[in-house]
């Protein structure tokens, strides 16, 4: 106060606390005028005011200890705050700087364009100006990139935007989060949602939606579009023999020999296991589908390196247009699997275009699978059998069981229609789990009726070697579970089998022969003919087929050609069967080359097991 009353300051403003009778304190503001002065220039006389400024001084304390509590929650927030007028920034807390690495007095005074990504500019730029302009409106919720101060990151920002004023001004306040996680947990669920995880391509989602697309395209434009299966065939040999590191190294090549085959604006996915989809939209000139499949079976019939092997494979294609042959996705991708299974069955390495008989085909199908089912809880199928006569003796202690159907509607269904498809569709393993137990209990049968075992030989398919259903046991535990000895049946498999038996096959054919159980090599001379399986596999037969024997005659190439298997299965300590004897002409000239066993006509017809028993007690 003394400061104040040098003589030369006319007057004097001060607060300061006093202390009241009752012990509390109040602050007072003292105002004073110096009046006159002395001779030396002091004060003399003075004027002033005491005034109670208690209060004032409370408010004016509370609203210090808000405004630094916040700034102080301003400064803590893990959100940046902003405000902006004139899209340039003139409050900022430390948090938005620091996203994008900046200081807040650099950041103070940048504008929009300065720190948001230019495809947002223009769309943000556009709802400033009308937030602006309006009135009161709520709160507005943005999803957009920022740049770092290098421009090099973008940070995806969540923008929580609304209209208030500031300092008397219009202005937008701005609450910002780092949403660059979620948007990276997002992109990674997309991706996982539309991508297969092995070769990078779209996925059946994916590619049906590209579909949907183009079809729409297709509409306005009048172009055809062409939808196209690629199937890997000898897929699962590769598979099955090198192992699944070699099988995934062979998908991932593939899909990029396919996309390479591939124009710009075409779409690849791979639908799930060894196939892929094609769909080629805005086609010009239909010649143009077929010139694109041709580089792809040439592309995926040329070598692949798998690791340390050279492998050769080849691929199958179904091909149907839009809109010519289907107005439906569901039929377009029905058709286009249609014509790829068509392309299999005509030879592989080759394409197919879809057509209406292929439809009828594939229905037939299906209603034959759903009477397959039918059948074997109805006791439709039944066995037959036809002896197998030992040619020195002419006694009967083989017979081969073969199913039959008689279907209650289409009467008689030939089993070169319906095993095919059993094997496709799985069936094959409840039907041959049938069949066996049937064949080893009328071997039983036979064996307690007639007091001598005959052998009854049963086919096999590949999938009932690798079987490792337990609701269908192998041959080798289901003679355990019926306690009957391996004896009583044989087993029949093709050469195909042994060249492309994998772990479970093999583990399977080494059960049986510990078990007692004979394997006969059927068909044998239509297939690979590989003589080091022979030796392998411990083949207890080989049967020759009935086109070798046809043809028998003294000096035919038939002739000299069963002659010479059946040296080299003796040799080898194997017993021949011939198969589709018909005459007698043809039973000498086996007799001659020494052949052990002859089965055909010549002797019965497959009998029913009535009939076969019958037959047996006659001719046995």
């Amino acid at each position: 106060m003394q400061a104040h009353l040098d003589g030369r300051t006319p007057g004097y403003r001060n607060e300061h606390r006093m202390l009241c009778r009752n012990g509390d304190y109040k602050w007072i503001l003292d105002r004073g005028k110096v009046i006159s002065n002395d001779a030396d220039g002091r004060p003399l006389r003075m004027v002033g005011t005491h005034t109670d400024i208690t209060e004032r001084r409370r408010v004016q304390t509370e609203l210090e200890r808000a405004e630094a509590t916040q700034r102080a929650l301003l400064d803590a927030m893990a959100d940046g705050v902003f405000v902006a007028q004139e899209h340039r920034f003139v409050f900022v807390n430390p948090a938005l700087p620091r996203m994008l690495g900046y200081t807040v007095e650099e950041f103070t005074g940048l504008t929009f364009a300065d720190v948001l990504h230019p495809d947002f500019l223009e769309l943000w730029n556009e709802r400033y100006e009308r937030r602006i302009g309006a009135g009161p409106e709520p709160q507005r919720r943005y999803e957009v990139q920022l740049l770092n101060r290098d421009g090099d990151r973008p940070l995806w920002i969540e923008l929580i935007a609304s209209r208030f004023t500031y300092r008397d001004e219009p202005a937008v306040l701005g609450i910002v989060r780092d949403i660059s996680d979620k948007k990276i947990n997002e992109q990674t669920i997309w991706k996982q949602a539309n991508y297969d995880a092995l070769t990078n391509l779209p996925n059946r989602h994916l590619l049906l939606h590209h579909l949907r697309q183009e079809m729409r395209l297709s509409q306005r434009s009048g172009r055809q579009l062409a939808v196209l299966f690629i199937d890997l065939d000898r897929f699962k040999e590769v598979n099955d023999t090198l192992g699944h590191p070699a099988g995934d190294s062979l998908l991932q090549q593939a899909a990029q020999r396919i996309t390479a085959c591939m124009r710009d604006t075409d779409a690849v996915a791979r639908f799930g296991g060894d196939e892929f989809a094609v769909v080629l939209g805005g086609l010009e000139h239909p010649d143009v589908v077929e010139q694109i499949a041709g580089k792809v079976l040439s592309a995926l019939h040329q070598p692949f390196q798998l690791f340390n092997e050279l492998v050769y494979v080849s691929a199958s294609i179904g091909i149907t247009l839009y809109p010519d042959s289907a107005q439906s996705q569901e039929d377009l991708l029905k058709q286009a699997d249609q014509a790829m299974y068509d392309a299999k069955r005509a030879g592989r390495n080759r394409m197919s275009y879809f057509t209406p008989s292929m439809q009828a085909s594939s229905e037939r199908r299906l209603r034959l699978v759903s009477d397959m089912h039918t059948a074997l809880t109805t006791g439709q199928f039944h066995l037959v059998y036809q002896p197998i006569v030992e040619i020195a003796t002419g006694r009967v202690r083989k017979a081969e069981a073969l199913i039959r159907w008689q279907h209650p509607e289409r009467g008689h269904v030939s089993p070169t229609e319906f095993i095919p498809i059993a094997e496709e569709t799985g069936l094959i393993l409840p039907m041959g789990d049938w069949i066996t137990r049937t064949a080893v209990g009328f071997a039983r049968h036979l064996q307690q009726r007639l007091g001598d075992t005959v052998q009854i030989s049963i086919n096999h398919s590949p999938l009932q070697l690798r079987n490792r259903n337990g609701d269908y046991p192998g041959v080798v535990e289901l003679l355990r579970k019926l306690d009957a000895p391996g004896s009583l049946v044989a087993v029949e498999i093709t050469e195909g089998m042994l060249v492309e038996a994998d772990e479970p096959a093999l583990d399977c054919l080494y059960a049986m022969r510990d078990a007692g159980v004979q394997v006969a090599l059927d068909d044998f001379g239509t297939g690979y003919s590989s003589l080091s399986y022979l030796k392998k596999f411990d083949i207890d037969y080989l049967k020759i087929d009935q086109s070798f024997v046809r043809g028998l005659s003294r000096d035919s190439s038939e002739l000299a050609l069963c002659e010479a298997m059946i040296v080299m299965a003796h040799k080898l300590g194997m017993q021949v069967i011939a198969e589709g004897v018909e005459t007698i002409h043809q039973l000498d000239l086996l007799r001659a080359a020494q052949c052990d066993y002859a089965q055909g006509y010549l002797f019965s017809r497959p009998l029913p097991a009535e009939h076969f028993e019958a037959w047996l007690r006659e001719n046995g």
